[in-house]
Formats: C-alpha cells, sequence, structure tokens
C-alpha cells in the first residue's frame, strides 16, 4: 500500500510539471498541447486524489468504493485519449457517432461509479434476471473496446497514408502511447492500480516527449538495433557454450590439459569469430534497412562527370535525379528552377517552375510564386541546407506558412527539398521523396545529397543560360518574322500610296490644266475686268488653281522620286544664280511678314553641275519652309562654300549651302522624321492655311522633294535645330551638300534616281 501511495504522489508531481510545460508552450506551436495540458492537469488531481485514498488521508463517501473510481478514470482515459488522438493526426470536422459513443461511455462510467443501481433487469439471451450494475459493466466494456479499436484504427489507416518515414515515426511513437494506455486502462479495470499507474506514466513521459519535441529517434532503427544485440548475445552465448564444452571436452578429458589451456583456447576462439559475426549481423540489418556502406567519393565522381557537360535542362532533371535515386533507392525526385519575380501587391517573389523530366513524376505540378516574406522561402534562400517536408509540417517556424504554399509542397510527395545556388543566390531545387525502404534520410545522407546538389550548381546554371540563350533565338526568329510582315506590309501600303499619288497626280493634272485655260480666258475678256466683282473671283479661282497646281507638281516630283523615275539633266550652274532666282518668287511673301532675307556673296563659288529646274524646286522648299516657322519679323540667312575633296561627308569636291532662319526650331525627335512623305510637326488641326503664313500647313511634301532631288545628285541634305521653342526661337539650319561634278554613266549628262 505504502508503494501505490508513493507511484500515487509521483505520478500526481509528474502530471503537474507535465501541464505547467505545456501550458508554458506558446500558442499555435502545437494543436495538442493545450488540451493535453488540460488532460494532464486533471490527472494529477486524480493521482492526488488516488494517493490521498491510499495513505488513509481521505476516505470515500459511504457505498463508493475504490474499484469503482478506477473504473471511472479508464473510461474517461478513454475519451480523453480519443480527443488527443484526433488531435493529435489533425482530423478535421466533427464525428457524431464518435462522441456519441464517448458520451455514452462516460454516462455508464458515472452510473456505475457514482449512483450503482441496486435493481435488476431481464435481458434477452439469460434465462435468469442480472444486475444493472453487470449489464452497464458490460456496456461499458462494449463501449470502452469501440472506442479504442477506432483510435487504434485511426493510427493505422494515417499510417498507411503517409508516404514519409518521419510522419510514420511520428504516429508509430504515438501508438506506444495508446499501447500503454489500453493497458493500463485494462489494469485499472480489473484494479490493479499499481502496475496501471506506472504505465501511465511512463505514456504521459512518451506523450510529452511525441508532443513537444519535433525530431524523434526512428523506432524501426532502434527495433532493428536491439534486435542486432540480442542475436548478437545469443550467438556468442551459444558459441561460448559449444567452445566450453568443446574444449573440455577435446583439452581436458582427451588431451588431458588444464582448465587453464581450455580458457585461452575459448578466448582465443571468440576473439577470432567476434567480430566478423557481430559485423555480419549489423551488414544484414542495414541491407534491411537500406543503408549499406556506399563510397560517396565514387557516387561524387560519377555525379559530376555525369552531368558536367548537360546543357539541356530536362535532360538535366533526368539524369541529376536519376543518379540521386541510384545512389539512394529513392522513389521520384524532381528538379526546379527558382526565378524572382514580381508578384504585384506582395512584392517581389520566387517563382518555383517544375522542369519535365523528373524521375517517377506523371504529371508536373503547377509553378508557386513563394513570398519573399515566406519562411519557407526565407530558410531555402538563405540557410544553405536542405529542408525536411516532416519540418514543414511540424517545426514551429513555419505555423505561419501560407494554406496554399503548405498545401503546395504536401500535394508534391517529396520528403527533402535541396536548394540550389550559384553565387549566393537561390537558383534551384532538387525535391526528391521518400526512399523504397521506407526508412528516414540519415545526415550522413543529406550530406551527400547536399554535396550533389551543390555540383549541380554549375550545371544549372550552364543550362539556364542556354535556355535562356534558346529563348532569345526564339524570340527573335519570332520578332524577325513580325518586323519581316511588317516590312513587306509597308513597302505595300506604301507602293500603294505611291501608286495613288502618281495616279491622282496625273488624273488631276488634265482637268486642272483645262482649269486653267478656262481661267486665263475669262482673264482675257475685257467684260471681266471692267466688273470688279468678276475680277475678284477670277483672281480668287487663279490663286487656287496657282496652289493646286504647285501641290499636283508636288505630288509629280514625290512620285518619280519613289519610282526612280527622277531624270536629271546636269549643266554647270552658279549656285548664286539659282538661290536668287528663288529669292525673288518669296519677295512678296517677305515683305508680308516683315522678314529679313539676306543671301551671301556667292559669286566666287565655282559653277556646279546640277538639273536647273530640280535644284531650284530644292531651294525654293527651304526658304518657303524657313518663311513659314519664322515669326514675323525674323531673319533668314543663304550662306555657301566650297568644300574641299576629302570632306566627311561625300567622297568629291562639294558645295554647301546653308539656309538658316530664327524661327521656333525643330525638336529633336522630329529632324530625322521631316523629310518623309506627308509629314508634319505640331497638332495638324492648330495649322493655319497659306503657302507661307506662319505656322502655314501644307501637303508636307516639300522636304521629301527636296531629299529626293538632293540625294539623286549624289548629295546630302540635313537639319540642326536646338528644338523647339516659340519663345526663345532657337531657329533651324538647313544644309545641303552638292557635288561639283556629277558622275555621267555612259557619257550621257543625265542620272536617275
Amino acid at each position: 500500500m505504502i508503494l501505490q501511495t508513493v507511484i500515487a504522489f509521483i505520478s500526481a508531481f509528474f502530471h503537474l510539471v507535465f501541464a505547467v510545460v505545456l501550458w508554458r508552450k506558446p500558442k499555435g506551436d502545437n494543436p495538442v498541447a493545450p488540451a493535453l495540458g488540460f488532460y494532464m492537469f486533471l490527472f494529477f488531481i486524480w493521482s492526488g486524489i488516488q494517493g490521498g485514498l491510499l495513505g488513509n488521508w481521505l476516505t470515500l463517501p459511504e457505498g463508493l468504493e475504490y474499484s469503482h473510481l478506477l473504473f471511472f478514470v479508464a473510461g474517461v482515459l478513454s475519451v480523453a485519449y480519443l480527443d488527443l488522438t484526433r488531435r493529435f493526426i489533425q482530423q478535421p470536422g466533427f464525428n457524431f457517432l464518435l462522441w456519441v459513443l464517448a458520451l455514452a461511455l462516460l454516462g455508464t462510467q458515472i452510473e456505475l461509479a457514482i449512483l450503482q443501481p441496486p435493481f435488476s433487469i431481464a435481458l434477452p439471451f439469460f434465462q435468469t434476471p442480472i444486475s444493472l450494475t453487470t449489464t452497464l459493466i458490460i456496456v461499458s466494456f462494449i463501449l470502452w473496446g469501440s472506442l479504442t479499436i477506432f483510435m487504434v484504427d485511426l493510427i493505422i489507416t494515417n499510417y498507411r497514408l503517409r508516404n514519409n518515414p518521419l510522419h510514420r515515426n511520428r504516429l508509430s511513437y504515438w501508438g506506444i502511447t495508446l499501447i500503454l494506455v489500453v493497458l493500463g486502462q485494462g489494469l485499472y479495470a480489473v484494479n490493479a492500480s499499481l502496475i496501471g499507474n506506472i504505465l501511465f506514466l511512463v505514456a504521459a513521459f512518451n506523450t510529452i516527449y511525441v508532443v513537444t519535441t519535433h525530431r524523434h529517434p526512428d523506432i524501426r532503427l532502434g527495433i532493428l538495433h536491439a534486435l542486432s544485440y540480442i542475436m548478437t548475445t545469443v550467438l556468442i552465448v551459444v558459441i561460448y557454450a559449444l567452445v566450453y564444452m568443446t574444449a573440455q571436452f577435446v583439452l581436458q578429458e582427451k588431451l588431458g590439459s588444464s582448465p587453464l589451456t581450455a580458457g585461452v583456447v575459448m578466448a582465443l576462439v571468440l576473439a577470432i569469430i567476434f567480430r566478423p559475426l557481430f559485423g555480419q549481423i549489423q551488414k544484414n540489418i542495414e541491407m534491411v534497412l537500406g543503408q549499406e556502406d556506399s563510397d560517396n567519393n565514387q557516387i561524387i565522381r560519377e555525379y559530376s562527370l555525369s552531368i558536367s557537360n548537360i546543357l539541356n535542362l530536362e535532360q538535366l532533371a533526368i539524369v541529376s535525379t536519376g543518379l540521386i535515386s541510384e545512389a539512394l533507392d529513392t522513389r521520384k525526385g524532381m528538379l526546379f528552377l527558382v526565378n524572382q519575380v514580381d508578384a504585384g501587391e506582395p512584392g517581389r517573389a520566387f517563382r518555383l517552375v517544375p522542369v519535365d523530366g523528373g524521375m517517377g513524376v506523371n504529371n508536373l505540378p503547377s509553378a508557386l510564386n513563394l513570398s519573399t516574406y515566406s519562411t519557407v522561402a526565407i530558410f531555402l534562400s538563405t540557410q544553405h541546407r536542405p529542408l525536411i517536408q516532416y519540418d514543414i509540417d511540424f517545426m514551429p517556424l513555419f505555423n505561419t506558412l501560407p494554406a496554399d504554399e503548405r498545401e503546395w509542397f504536401s500535394n508534391l510527395g517529396m520528403d527533402v527539398y535541396l536548394p540550389i545556388y550559384s553565387k549566393g543566390i537561390w537558383i534551384g531545387m532538387l525535391a526528391v521523396g521518400p526512399k523504397e525502404t521506407g526508412v528516414p534520410y540519415s545526415e550522413l545522407e543529406l550530406n551527400l545529397m547536399s554535396i550533389l546538389t551543390d555540383q549541380t550548381s554549375v550545371a544549372l546554371e550552364n543550362a539556364r543560360l542556354v535556355e535562356g540563350i534558346l529563348q532569345v533565338n526564339l524570340q527573335l526568329e519570332y520578332a524577325n518574322d513580325s518586323l519581316e510582315k511588317t516590312k513587306n506590309e509597308l513597302e505595300r501600303l506604301d507602293k500603294a500610296k505611291s501608286d495613288f499619288i502618281s495616279i491622282a497626280s496625273h488624273e488631276l493634272r488634265t482637268p486642272l490644266t483645262v482649269i486653267q485655260g478656262y481661267t486665263q480666258m475669262l482673264n482675257e475678256d475685257p467684260g471681266m475686268g471692267e466688273n470688279t466683282y468678276h475680277k475678284n473671283l477670277l483672281e480668287g479661282i487663279s490663286s487656287g488653281v496657282e496652289r493646286l497646281h504647285s501641290i499636283v507638281e508636288s505630288m509629280l516630283d514625290v512620285a518619280k522620286i519613289d519610282g526612280r523615275e527622277l531624270q536629271l539633266s546636269p549643266v554647270p550652274i552658279p549656285i548664286q544664280s539659282i538661290i536668287q532666282s528663288v529669292c525673288r518668287t518669296m519677295t512678296k511673301a517677305v515683305e508680308q511678314r516683315k522678314l529679313n532675307l539676306e543671301i551671301a556673296d556667292m559669286s566666287t563659288l565655282r559653277p556646279i553641275e546640277v538639273d536647273r529646274e530640280a535644284i531650284q524646286k530644292v531651294f525654293y522648299h527651304l526658304v518657303n519652309n524657313a518663311v513659314k516657322y519664322t515669326p514675323d519679323g525674323g531673319s533668314i540667312f543663304v550662306t555657301g562654300k566650297m568644300l574641299p575633296r576629302d570632306n566627311n561627308h561625300i567622297s568629291a569636291e562639294a558645295l554647301e549651302i546653308v539656309v538658316k532662319d530664327t524661327g521656333i526650331g525643330i525638336d529633336h525627335e522630329h529632324q530625322a522624321l521631316i523629310f518623309r512623305k506627308f509629314f508634319r510637326t505640331g497638332e495638324i488641326g492648330l495649322h493655319s492655311s497659306g503657302k507661307t503664313k506662319f505656322k502655314g500647313a501644307g501637303p508636307g511634301l516639300g522636304l521629301a522633294i527636296a531629299q529626293g532631288v538632293v540625294e539623286a545628285h549624289g548629295g546630302k541634305i540635313w537639319v540642326e535645330s536646338e528644338g523647339y521653342d516659340e519663345t526663345n526661337l532657337p531657329g533651324s539650319q538647313f544644309h545641303v551638300i552638292l557635288p561639283v561634278r556629277q558622275m555621267h554613266p555612259n557619257g550621257q549628262n543625265e542620272k536617275s534616281a
């Protein structure tokens, strides 16, 4: 009785310590801890009461027996460990039938322990009535057995569903707890509380160890090592006995040797056979566990040689996972690329993209955007060591992991995640599945996988670079195809536009000539001249026809330039005469706009071989452009100089003419565009009409014609301006360079452009 009392108080002490330890753990670290702490505290109260009863410090109420209390506590423990088991395996939901059975068991226990019904009832299949107490005891055993079977089934079912050996090992520890609890309940039921309390205390120690400890030694490995020790011990005893009997028989009875000699021979035989025997037993156990000794250096060497020249990501995935499987007998493996991407509102993220070609994987998982703030991302990108799926599931560090990330990793069915780094940056990941033997990976195997992963780094970086180059090449090919199509379409549109210009200009020219003829006839009619009203109408018609004629001529010039049909008849001409002729046509506009048009003295410049009519159009458009974009009161300067043969523009002696103005200037981005057909700066709707009005609108053909004619002469034309500014008026400078002499093919004085 004293021993039972001591055991009860020892149990109370430890259960109180366990309750305090569990309650001091941070909330959320383990879903089992709070409930387990509560049940430990209840068992502390019971153990204290039990110790008081056994030590005669407390007495039971009249009619209540100690054995009844033991039976009641056994029932309560069944319900408690049922609840803890469901929490331990993280089974969601509420099982109505299960809790009905649990409440029924508690009800029968209360009925038996406290109310103790004295009357008897008649039951089917029984000839004589039996007491209600007996009936309740039978029902209690049935309910207790049902709950026990249900708990065992929960553990076995989850054990089968789990492929991860560490998960299975954790469930095995809980299974040991349930076995101890069930045995203790049975002993309580038969009033053997001493051994029952010892079993409950051992179960409590085991439960606390499983719940509060993250990693647990492998039970299977421990059992096999224990069996190894037992087998070795038995064999040694057997061999010792055989050697002893043989030595006694041969050396003493046959040869008459002393017992000392027999002992020495026996010790020598044991010394010879013990080491090989023990080593063979250990080797057999390692074979069962799939942990045979292997040459890691050879594995690393072969792995490095196999992947060193691989430049294809899919092939790298096949070879790397295959070699790891061959070396460690794994079931499956995958290779992932890791890229940093912009994930929108959460900010930057690591995108894990599976590479096709992994081992034992039928369907590739979807890519995952892993937030840079995720605990898994922080671990893999900074820790430079393997991450175990078991750690993700149970390590408190990963309790805050988002549900979608946790589910993604769980669905992969992998055991180990090995980050791959290049220059300290996380660029990939090898995921390795469980071993075929179902044994957890040892530290040596994890270290080996880490070394192999480091070997993969260079190959993965090279494969990524090659893959990137291939992707860029594909994009360039696609872009080139698109550009070619766009170029062809633009050429078609440009040709259609040129054809339209040519057709429209030719078709407009004939009726325009008719209009001009009739207008001239009307102007020569004396009656029209005497009528002021009619005279004004004719002047407006003449002005409009002249403007339209100028536009049609420009369109014809553009059509000839586009079709390379511009015929030039170059002859030596002084450039000053051409400039003066052009400026004389601008006299009226210059006077109206109060502009200052200055022409430098170019009489000393050498004559140049040009087509007079074509070059006149060039300088007409340049001077006209200067007039339109120079505010009233501004200045226009035309200067010229000779350039030697070794100038930086054309490889011949040349003449440079510069048309400079003090106008509004041209944007830098427009300076290469203004020589295109129909290009006009600014908003078209804001331009005024008129050939010489400030910022007057035009068809946008003048500078295109000027460029076409200059280039047809073998020259160059460009513009210089500090930019567009209607306030500070930076002005523009148009430079025209023309060769002094033209190249005359076949001795003819003409050139086609």
